[in-house]
């Protein structure tokens, strides 16, 4: 990347799999985290503080 700040970026995944092997595979990709639809509020809010 040629930004340098591009780097400290986040990426959350958003899908309908909850499954534990779906979300190893979303931090295999190089998502910091991932959250499952439905969207749990509080999962959201704990994954953004967490990565920010």
């Amino acid at each position: 990347m040629s930004n340098s700040d591009a780097k400290t970026i986040p990426f959350i995944a958003m899908t309908a799999n909850a499954f534990d092997d779906d979300m190893e595979k979303s931090k295999a990709a190089g998502m910091n985290a991932h959250l499952a639809k439905p969207i749990n509020l509080r999962g959201c809010i704990r994954s953004s503080t967490t990565l920010f």
